[in-house]
């Protein structure tokens, strides 16, 4: 071998690791910085509260997926709760999970059972629902419907006593909780 034809080898080698090395980098900077900047850093805030005259009181919860970072706690005396979730896959995950409270007057005397759900998928939009609806209390939410870090703001209120709506005592009679989320919404139950 000569030693101009070792050269034009060395040259067309290192010629084919150049380009093999930009096409991995460029490979690395559309497919892996995305997924990591986006659902590695995945973050629920959720804040609940309390009506009025009332507080929040036995708070547990229940993550299906993912973690708590920092556990539902009642702050402002009672009057609201917060907590935050993070994945726990390297590329992200799914959070999903149900905090659970009951609400209580100021003199102790116990309205009922809340609770407030959420999820943030992989790919999809993030949802988020409270119960219950029926009864003196309802409860509402707001979640953006996507977004790596968003906050979850429940807010529980009494019923109007004039939201009084007879079909709704007939939806609960049939399976209420298992209609669709429209109907009720429709019938304000």
């Amino acid at each position: 071998m000569t030693k101009a034809y070792m050269e034009e080898i060395l040259q067309t080698k290192t010629t084919q690791l150049a380009v093999f090395s930009v096409v991995f980098v460029l490979m690395v900077m559309v497919f892996v910085i995305p997924a990591l900047s986006q659902e590695a850093n995945a973050v629920i805030i959720g804040q609940a509260f309390a009506p009025p005259g009332t507080f929040f009181t036995q708070v547990t919860w229940n993550m299906a997926s993912g973690k708590f970072t920092q556990l539902p706690t009642e702050i402002l005396n009672g009057a609201a709760v917060l907590w935050r979730t993070d994945s726990t896959g390297l590329f992200g995950g799914l959070e999903q999970g149900t905090v659970f409270a009951k609400v209580a007057r100021l003199n102790g005397q116990d309205v009922g059972p809340v609770s407030f759900s959420f999820s943030n998928p992989i790919s999809g939009k993030n949802t988020c629902s409270g119960a219950p609806n029926q009864g003196p209390l309802k409860v509402t939410c707001h979640i953006p419907s996507s977004g790596s870090t968003v906050t979850a703001t429940y807010e529980v209120s009494f019923r109007d006593q004039n939201d009084n709506n007879s079909y709704c005592d007939i939806l609960t009679k049939f399976g209420g909780l298992d209609q669709p989320k429209i109907i009720r919404e429709k019938l304000h139950c």
